[in-house]
């Protein structure tokens, strides 16, 4: 019976320490939980300006900048592709 009376007064002691870990973890979670809720309507909020009303996607200076010279690389390389035919079909001519 004694056994008994200290298993169980064991248990209590370790019931009533872990109670307060219990209710920091809830209290934890809730915080966090509201931390993403704030966070999600301040991504929210700000899509707006990412997005065209019409669903196409608002470019950025830096994304125009970078197709604008993307396309000048392209268009140079093209043009000296271009060249390169002209003189390979002028020499199949000669021939």
């Amino acid at each position: 019976m004694a056994e008994q009376n200290e298993k169980a007064v064991f248990v209590e002691k370790i019931a009533f320490a872990l109670i307060p870990i219990f209710v920091l973890s809830i209290g934890w979670l809730v915080n966090q939980v509201n931390g993403f809720d704030e966070r999600i309507i301040k991504l929210e909020s700000q899509t707006h300006q990412l997005f065209l009303p019409d669903g196409r996607i608002r470019s950025s200076d830096e994304s125009r900048d970078a197709r604008y010279a993307m396309q000048e690389n392209i268009s140079e390389k093209f043009a000296d592709v271009n060249v390169r035919l002209k003189l390979l079909e002028e020499r199949a001519k000669g021939k």
